[in-house]
């Protein structure tokens, strides 16, 4: 998977410092390797992805002001 993944989160796409292997937890079936960062924020959002999703999306698109 490292590999397949070339060496990065399949989330953030950065390179790995920490490797965590992301499952879903009702059936135990490995998703993909990601890095600790997105492991904590799937882990945290993972019943409510669709509502965190649907609430980013307007601001997706939109550089930030800095």
């Amino acid at each position: 998977m490292i590999v397949a993944q070339n060496g990065r989160c399949a989330i953030c796409e950065q390179p790995f410092r920490v490797i965590d292997v992301d499952h879903d937890h009702s059936t135990g079936a490995v998703r993909g390797l990601l890095c600790r960062a997105c492991n904590l924020g799937i882990a945290f959002f993972e019943k409510h992805a669709e509502l965190a999703a649907r609430y980013l999306a307007p601001f997706a698109t939109k550089k930030a002001i800095g």
